[in-house]
């Protein structure tokens, strides 16, 4: 027995209700195509090709063969469309009762009734002694009181002293201060010692013609004073006859010659006793003949033995000197 879409195939099929158009079951599908037979042998060669014949016409249709067996079922088809709703049937009669439902939700609460009579009072009962509850939520922190009155001061405590914190950035400078008024005059001191007045000045305007070696001389000496110091009119010397320190300066306008290699380099130095002093000498590089420029020389020095003899002496040859000065002066002890 088959069934197909719930209908027993065979049943309606020998009814007598088949039909050409049921779509049902009575039309069954078509089964598979059988296998293709084994291809012959191929007959033996013959002589070539004939010409290929012309076309016969296509022969009568066939008798229908006997009808192959059912297939296997198809796969289901896609579902149709919904028909349209039928018209409503009868009412049917009333059915048996249903369980009853859950109960629904409480109603609103109804007014309060009025109050009822006071009952009469019973007898007190025993004061039971119930667990302690738990502990409520804790409340809304009221507002701050006012403040207290200030409590006395405590008593000064001894903490380790904390390390001294950088220096802060130096403020601007604050206005100056009004001048204050003037104090007493101290008293005087004692007096100092008075130097002695010692100073020769000696010299010699005329042109003298340098000599490497030999002193310059000096013609006159306008300024003489004091016992420390001496000069010869004529003379290269200035004496220094006491210890002590003076003040040297020197002067003199030098001019180039024409017979001198340029360039050519002059110098002057003053000496002590045929000495050079330390740091009293002038020197000069001329380039051409006939180049003036003024030599001078201004240094201290210590005497410590007497008598000293100071001279102003050139080290070049062929150079004119002239307005030539000489000064010595005692600036003090030692």
């Amino acid at each position: 027995m088959t069934y197909y879409k719930g209908f027993d195939r065979e049943s309606i099929c020998t009814s007598g209700q088949c039909k050409e158009c049921c779509s049902v079951c009575c039309k069954g599908a078509t089964g598979a195509t059988g296998a293709t037979g084994a291809t012959g042998p191929t007959g033996p060669a013959g002589g070539p090709t004939g010409p290929t014949g012309a076309t016969g016409a296509t022969g009568p249709t066939g008798p229908t063969g006997p009808s192959g067996a059912t297939g296997a079922t198809g796969s289901t088809g896609p579902t149709g469309p919904t028909g349209p709703t039928g018209p409503t049937g009868a009412q049917g009669p009333v059915g048996a009762q249903g369980p009853v439902g859950a109960q629904g939700p409480i109603g609103l609460s109804g007014n309060t009734g009025a109050t009822g009579a006071t009952g009469a009072t019973g007898a007190t009962g025993a004061t039971g002694t119930g667990a302690t509850g738990a502990t409520g939520p804790t409340g809304v922190t009221g507002p701050t009181g006012p403040t207290g009155p200030t409590g006395p001061t405590g008593a000064t405590g001894t903490g380790v002293t904390g390390a001294t914190g950088p220096t802060g950035v130096t403020g601007p400078t604050g206005p100056t201060g009004a001048t204050g008024a003037t104090g007493a005059t101290g008293a005087t001191g004692a007096t100092g010692e008075t130097l002695a007045s010692s100073a020769v000045t000696a010299h010699n305007f005329a042109v003298q013609d340098s000599n490497a070696t030999v002193p310059y001389s000096f013609a006159t000496t306008p300024t003489l004073s004091g016992t420390a110091l001496s000069h010869v009119d004529g003379s290269s010397d200035v004496i220094i006859s006491e210890p002590g320190i003076y003040q040297i300066n020197y002067n003199s306008v030098i001019t180039s010659k024409c017979k001198s290699g340029f360039p050519s380099t002059y110098t002057v130095r003053i000496e002590q006793n045929g000495s050079s002093i330390d740091g009293a000498v002038f020197s000069h590089s001329f380039l051409a003949p006939y180049e003036k420029i003024t030599a001078v020389i201004s240094v201290p020095t210590v005497i410590t033995s007497v008598p000293t003899v100071i001279t102003a002496v050139p080290s070049s040859n062929n150079f004119d000197s002239e307005e030539a000065s000489l000064n010595v002066l005692f600036i003090g002890s030692f």
